[in-house]
């Protein structure tokens, strides 16, 4: 585990000469007798960073590069990392600390070619046993496939964490192609807990190239291998596999083994956030029914919700207009909230016009793999069929 930064011993580790160049690279108005005994010298330079008024700002430069020179380990690994990026290292720092190291390289490279070392030296720190491996299935032969702009990626892994955890909405990816064979997407979640990472009303990100105080997913595909590799956080391994599979359905166009879709899966997630969904009037439980008239009316009436990697679990039920009153109260007064949810089932109550006769009235209960409901009527089983399609809860290709 990296140590936390310390200013102190920070200012400790680094060469002496590489940090006056970095005060003076940086426009740092410090005034630091460089010709001071250690002690002295090391005095003056806390006093001046602990007084300066842009202490909060430079404390996030020094983070950044403690914690790089951490998650190297060994200036080897550094050295490595640089070398990817054809940068010529003088001589003199194959001798010096991973702190000297990362101190030149912040100073004598561009911003986005720091970012990126910080962001591949944070991606080898982890060991084989860290990352959650699955296997690839070749890609289907479609010459009119296009892959999408990252930010269809994006939305598609917001509105995952969003139906499942109710959070995630802001959602910034940073896409990082090292070489021919190895692709990483950086996702970072703004509404998580943050205190570096700011997210304006603009619809921009500020934070440092890996912000350890917002939640981080990090998605490695190895081409030659065939295979993606996940770094994510407090989730079980089937959600871990669910994500893997939307990272490589949507930018690789194929699917992990064993991951593709059954013949019938139903998008029950919209049901823990209706407003995105877009399938709701309003707040109510009512389902928009379309133009045709053929259903009057429709209403959950009835969720039912389990937290993922536990037996827990509980369902609402309201069939005047409360039922998300209900939901909302539930799961801002249970601890349960912070875990995470999914939905288990959903039961919608249907009216339809005067045709049906005996068949008007139907309960529609749908879990994420299967339909049941009251009718035997073929032509209530076709309208059911059609009106899942346009609500976008049937899934089937």
């Amino acid at each position: 585990m990296a140590e936390s930064f310390n200013p102190q011993l920070f200012f400790r580790r680094c060469d002496k000469e590489i940090f006056r160049e970095f005060i003076e690279t940086q426009k740092i108005g410090w005034q630091i007798d460089w010709e001071a005994k250690p002690k002295r010298f090391l005095e003056s330079l806390f006093v001046s960073f602990a007084t300066d008024p842009k202490r909060s700002d430079l404390e996030t430069v020094f983070c950044e590069i403690h914690e790089t020179a951490q998650d190297a380990g060994t200036v080897k690994q550094l050295l490595r990392v640089a070398e990817e990026e054809k940068l010529d290292i003088p001589e003199k720092l194959l001798t010096m600390s991973t702190y000297d190291l990362a101190l030149w390289l912040y100073i004598h490279t561009e911003e986005k070619v720091w970012d990126r070392i910080v962001r591949f030296i944070y991606a080898d720190r982890w060991s084989d046993s860290m990352w959650l491996v699955s296997n690839l299935e070749d890609a289907p032969n479609d010459p009119d496939w296009k892959r999408p702009e990252i930010s269809v990626l994006e939305k598609a892994i917001s509105s995952h964490i969003v139906s499942h955890e109710l959070r995630g909405q802001h959602v910034e990816i940073i896409h990082e192609q090292r070489d021919d064979n190895n692709e990483y997407f950086f996702v970072y979640f703004n509404d998580y807990r943050t205190s570096k990472s700011i997210y304006t009303d603009e619809g921009a990100f500020n934070h440092n190239a890996i912000n350890r105080d917002a939640k981080i997913m990090l998605f490695w595909i190895q081409h030659d291998q065939r295979r993606i590799n996940a770094r994510i956080e407090k989730m079980d391994s089937r959600r871990k596999k669910e994500l893997c599979d939307l990272v490589t359905k949507t930018m690789l166009n194929c699917h992990i083994q064993g991951r593709k879709k059954r013949s019938d899966t139903y998008d029950l997630s919209q049901f823990l956030n209706p407003i995105q969904g877009g399938l709701f009037q309003d707040l109510d439980g009512a389902l928009t029914v379309g133009d045709d008239g053929e259903i009057l009316s429709a209403r959950v009436i009835e969720i039912g919700v389990k937290i993922p990697g536990t037996h827990a679990a509980f369902r609402v039920q309201d069939e005047q207009g409360k039922i998300y009153e209900l939901l909302r109260n539930k799961l801002s007064s249970t601890d349960i909230f912070k875990a995470g949810q999914e939905v288990d089932y959903v039961a919608i109550k249907l009216y339809l016009d005067e045709s049906y006769k005996r068949s008007r009235n139907q309960t529609l209960r749908l879990t994420p793999n299967s339909k049941g409901h009251t009718s035997s009527n073929g032509r209530v089983n076709e309208l059911i069929e059609k009106t899942l399609k346009r609500w976008k809860i049937d899934q089937r290709d």
